[in-house]
């Protein structure tokens, strides 16, 4: 199941990069204009959360293995 789910989620990145190419994009700035910019950016934000959640929430809400037998 693991490795459908990553194949169709491969797919359609490929479909939804593919349809960036005949839209023509009207960004604030030169640089968010680019081709694939705002897949990179929430590829970027999306690891970003996943390593704040991991790194900083973690060790606040994680008890220790042995908290409910005492």
């Amino acid at each position: 199941m693991g490795k459908g789910l990553l194949t169709g989620f491969s797919l359609l990145l490929a479909v939804l990069l593919g349809l960036e190419i005949p839209v023509h994009l009207h960004g604030y700035f030169g640089w968010d204009e680019w081709f694939g910019f705002n897949a990179a950016v929430g590829l970027a934000s999306c690891l970003l959360l996943v390593l704040i959640a991991r790194y900083v929430v973690c060790p606040l809400l994680a008890r220790d293995e042995d908290y409910y037998d005492r």
